[in-house]
């Protein structure tokens, strides 16, 4: 069997609270256990706790996601600029070992 995933465990819990709440047959059983209303409730308390935490966490992931590949769009877009200024220093100066080695512009072609 496959492990739960994080909102598995989370739907899985509140089903368990709920029934727990709302089924005396089952609120009686778990009361030997020492889990009254109020111990019950904070475990509700708990999953909302939870729940919240893992929203946001998704909608942080999200967020981290795009920021990346924002990043990655704008190292690509500054590298093309990059190399076409390359390609133009390389002709400007192709003749000038010094300075194309102070702009460290020499080196294997560019594609």
């Amino acid at each position: 069997m496959a492990t739960p995933t994080h909102a598995e465990r989370l739907a899985n819990a509140k089903l368990a609270i709920d029934n727990a709440l709302n089924t005396p047959k089952i609120k009686e059983a778990l009361a030997d256990y020492g889990y009254n209303d109020k111990k019950l409730q904070e475990g509700l308390a708990l999953y909302e706790a939870a729940t919240q935490s893992f929203q946001t966490q998704q909608i942080e992931y999200g967020e981290q996601f795009d920021a990346t590949q924002a990043l990655q769009d704008l190292r690509e877009t500054a590298y093309k600029s990059y190399i076409r200024l390359v390609k133009i220093a390389r002709i400007a100066f192709g003749n000038q070992s010094g300075i194309a080695a102070q702009l460290a512009i020499n080196g294997p072609p560019l594609s």
